[in-house]
């Protein structure tokens, strides 16, 4: 499989964190995770594993709703590494990152979401 374009990675990366997790609405969360999500799309959080549009879109909803006055925001620069792509970002005052792994359809197939303080560990 040959890299990741480097402009793909950035327009998978700014959808995933602002079209999808920054999204209120429900139905154009859902369109952007159809642009931007494999059907069987796996997000793994810290303490478990969500798979499907459904189940992704009913978390970043429930978080949304739990934090009225945060907004996720980018927080530096995206890196692309072959099919792995990593963004770090800042949602209220907590700060993670996500890391990803885009398929053969060019669509995310696997999200790992890292939150400082929770999947961290200090050198």
């Amino acid at each position: 499989m040959a890299p990741l374009q480097t402009s793909h990675a950035v327009h998978l990366a700014k959808c995933n964190l602002l079209s999808i997790f920054n999204e209120r609405d429900a139905t154009k969360r859902k369109q952007a995770m159809a642009e931007s999500y494999a059907t069987e799309m796996q997000m793994y959080e810290p303490d478990k594993v969500i798979t499907g549009h459904d189940e992704i879109s009913s978390t970043a909803g429930a978080l949304l709703d739990a934090h009225p006055d945060w907004n996720f925001a980018p927080a530096g620069e995206v890196f692309v590494n072959h099919q792995i792509v990593t963004l770090n970002w800042t949602f209220g005052p907590v700060k993670g990152g996500d890391v990803f792994l885009v398929g053969e359809e060019g669509k995310i197939e696997k999200l790992w979401v890292m939150i400082e303080g929770v999947t961290s560990v200090r050198l």
